[in-house]
This record gives structure tokens, C-alpha cells and sequence, in this order.
């Protein structure tokens, strides 16, 4: 309630107060005190800027302030003794006769909670507008009045108006942005889902090539392992059979059937090794990392192609950095890379002259903390038109040849982050790759 209200209130009090008072005072001394009091109380209503509006118990009104001209476009003359509701909309009267009973006969409008209500205004043009009412109470004698203190709340309702437009916009702005976002994350959910499943069947198909390559390099190398496999199966056949001759006597020197049965356990574990390492090497697996050592898959390769060196008179050079940091990788599919690479240069030399067959392996430490391997040849020179191919699918210069281990080992070095590259001059061809190294004395070493 603004200060014009209690002070219009106050002194509403203060005249019914100083009635009582004036009542036991002399008649010409309390006729005069009633005036100035009366007088006081119509400079206040009228000097307030809210429009006042008085109506006695009858419903007419009995004062009618210049706000209250201002306000609803009526003069105090026209206004005086008119009834109240006509200030109002039609629609609206009824109810408010109501209230007004009400409010006389219980100091509080019907309804309402406290002494202001909302109400629509009617101007003399016709307009209507929102008002905000307080109502107060107030004896004179034996009759009762009420003073209505209204306000004019347009601009307070279109600002609201404004201001739940404001919301409602930016509600729905907010939904329409939420649906937006959601569509779009559902969306990218998808692709993600797309991606994955398109990249786990180019893995799956990737992990088929290259069991197949190594399918195709253990077929092609069958020959070298029947051979190496046949000299430890012909060594126990022949230390059983000593063993049988020497227990056919009937007295056997026990300690030369005991050194044969060491010599035949000695030839089955060499069997079994091998057989081991072409079941290593051909069985299909799920790509696996682990932390290992390049060396160790270097030598294991080296064991695996042995014989077939020997046979082809093949030097074999192993230059191998001692305290090589390991890295990250499937030691199966490593392994393959470094077994295709030293096929490769055992086949393009072996149409040469055998004096200058030689194999070169050679691993070490380079910039960048990388870890690179190196296989060097003395073969024929590869012209570069040819060279630029040697990774693609399925070429090869071969006539048996798939065209698969190159393209294969290429893949499989980018996929471990790493890259495989091939030069080639008068001297011979060397392919080599790089892979990220990791902090070895972090790490346990898994030997390939």
C-alpha cells in the first residue's frame, strides 16, 4: 500500500477519533474543529495521486477525487451519487453489488483474502482497463462508508503480458531447441553406432586378410618346414631303434640307452618347438596388444625360415640394438609383418649368385621415440614404377603370388600407428617400419 493510501486511512481514523473527542467539547468549539478536521481530510484526498472514491452504505458514491476524474474520464459533479458499478463493465456489476454487501458487513471483500482486489475499469469512451482496488472501512455517526483507493495497472498487465510472452517464447525456443539437440544426438548416436560397426567389420575383415596371408606364406613355406620338421622325426626314429636293438640283447648298456633316450627327448621337444611356432603363426585370433619385444620376434622369425636360408645359401646378418624399447602391439600380427618382409627378400634373391646372397636384419632406436626394423636385401633393383605398387592389394610380380603379404604388412604397421616404406637401388631393396615405443620401465615385456 503506497503513503498516499495510509495517509488516506490515518486520517480517516484521525477523523473518527477526533469526533469522538469533539463530541464532549463545548458545540461552537467542536463545530469548528469538525470543519478543520473535514477540511484537512478533502486536502488529502484530493492532493493524492490515486483516485479516492468514497461510497456510503447505500452504494452511492460521496467523493470522487481529480485522480479519479483523471482515471475513468468522469467529472466529480456527474459522479457524485451515482452508484459505484457504473465505473465497471456491465458483466461485472452484479458481482460487485455482492462484494461491496460483503464488505460492509464483514470488513473484508467476498472472496478475497485481503482488502484489494482486481477489478476492470470502464472510462467514459468506453475503455476498459485493469484496476487495482483497496478497500477500507469507516464509521461516521451511525452510518458506515467505504473509501476504494484505485489504481490504473495497464502498463503493470501488458509488462507481465509481455514479459510471460517473453517466456513462452523462450519456452518454447527452449523446447524447440531441446527437440533440436536431442534429434541431433540421436542422430550422431547413430553414426557413431554406424562407424563402429563399419570400422569392426574393416577390422574383422583386415584380421581375415591377414590370417590369410599368413595361411599363404606358412603354404608357401611348406616344403622348409616338412624338411626341418623331418630331420628331428629321423633322429627319433633312429635313437628308438638303437634303444629296441640294445633292450633285444637282453643285456642293455644302460647308459648309452639312457644318453639315446635324452638325444630322442632332446629331437621330440625340437619337433614340438616347430610345430608350435607354424601353429603360432596360422591360428585365427582377435587382435590383441601387448607390451613386446622386437628383437625377440625377430629371432623367432629367424628360427622359422633357418633352414630354408641354409638351403638357398642365404648369409644372414642380424644387426639388432641391444635394450630395444618395446612397444605396443599384437605380437602375432608384428611377427607376421617382419616374416613377410624376410620372404620377400629370400624369394627376390634366390635366382641371384649365392656369393652375394645376403640377408640383413636390423632393428634400432630412431628420433621421435620410435622403434624401427629394417630388412635389407642384395636382390635385383625394382624399378619405381613397379615399387609404388608393391603395397597395393593383390599386385604382385610373382607368378604364384597373391599380392597380399605387402598390402597386409601396411595395414597392419598404420594400424599400430606406425609406417612401412620401400627403397630400392643397384645394391638391393630394403623395406623398413617404424612403431611408437613406450616407456619400458613401466611396462612388463612380453617377448612375441
Amino acid at each position: 500500500m503506497s503513503d498516499s493510501k495510509k495517509s488516506l486511512g490515518e486520517s480517516i481514523e484521525e477523523v473518527q477519533v477526533m469526533r469522538a473527542r469533539l463530541e464532549k467539547l463545548e458545540p461552537g468549539r467542536a463545530g469548528e474543529a469538525l470543519r478543520q478536521s473535514e477540511e484537512l481530510l478533502r486536502m488529502a484526498v484530493n492532493a493524492t495521486q490515486d483516485a479516492m472514491i468514497s461510497i456510503g452504505q447505500d452504494g452511492l458514491i460521496t467523493v470522487f477525487n481529480p485522480a479519479a476524474e483523471r482515471m475513468f474520464g468522469r467529472s466529480r459533479g456527474e459522479m457524485l451519487g451515482q452508484p459505484l458499478d457504473c465505473l465497471m463493465p456491465e458483466e461485472y456489476r452484479e458481482s460487485h453489488a455482492k462484494h461491496i454487501r460483503s464488505f460492509f458487513a464483514t470488513g473484508k471483500p467476498d472472496g478475497a483474502v485481503g482488502r484489494t482486489v482486481e477489478l476492470p475499469g470502464l472510462r467514459r469512451d468506453g475503455g476498459v482497463f485493469p484496476m487495482e482496488i483497496s478497500l477500507s472501512q469507516g464509521k461516521v455517526g451511525d452510518g458506515q462508508f467505504v473509501v476504494a483507493v484505485a489504481r490504473d495497472i495497464s502498463e503493470r498487465k501488458r509488462t507481465e503480458q509481455a514479459l510471460q510472452q517473453s517466456h513462452d517464447e523462450l519456452e518454447s525456443r527452449v523446447k524447440e531447441r531441446t527437440a533440436e539437440l536431442s534429434e541431433a544426438v540421436a542422430s550422431l548416436r547413430k553414426k557413431i553406432v554406424e562407424r563402429e560397426r563399419a570400422e569392426r567389420n574393416s577390422w574383422e575383415h583386415q584380421a581375415e586378410l591377414a590370417h590369410m596371408a599368413r595361411l599363404s606364406t606358412v603354404g608357401e613355406m611348406a616344403s622348409g618346414i616338412a624338411h626341418e620338421l623331418n630331420q628331428p622325426l629321423c633322429s627319433i626314429l633312429i635313437y628308438a631303434q638303437a634303444c629296441l636293438r640294445m633292450a633285444a640283447t637282453g643285456k642293455p648298456d644302460i647308459k648309452e640307452m639312457s644318453t639315446a633316450l635324452e638325444d630322442t627327448v632332446t629331437q621330440a621337444k625340437r619337433a614340438g618347438n616347430i610345430i608350435r611356432r607354424v601353429r603360432h603363426l596360422v591360428r585365427k585370433h582377435e587382435p590383441q596388444e601387448s607390451v613386446v619385444d622386437i628383437n625377440g620376434l625377430i629371432r623367432a622369425v629367424v628360427a622359422f625360415t633357418e633352414v630354408e636360408l641354409k638351403e638357398l645359401g642365404i648369409t644372414l646378418r642380424l644387426r639388432l640394438t641391444d635394450r630395444l624399447s618395446p612397444v605396443s602391439a599384437d605380437s602375432i600380427q608384428i611377427e607376421q609383418v617382419i616374416l613377410s618382409l624376410v620372404r620377400n627378400s629370400i624369394e627376390a634373391m634366390q635366382n641371384g649368385e649365392t656369393e652375394k646372397r645376403v640377408l640383413t636384419i636390423r632393428s634400432a632406436l630412431v628420433a621421435d621415440g620410435k622403434v624401427e626394423v629394417g630388412v635389407d636385401d642384395t636382390g635385383p633393383y625394382i624399378a619405381p614404377s613397379v615399387l609404388e605398387h608393391v603395397f597395393d592389394h593383390f599386385f604382385t610380380t610373382r607368378q604364384q603370388g597373391v599380392g597380399l603379404g605387402l598390402s597386409i604388412s601396411r595395414s597392419i604397421i598404420e594400424a599400430h600407428g606406425g609406417h612401412l616404406a620401400a627403397t630400392s637401388s643397384s645394391q638391393g631393396t630394403t623395406f623398413q617400419f617404424v612403431l611408437p615405443a613406450i616407456d619400458a620401465a613401466s611396462q612388463e615385456i612380453k617377448p612375441g
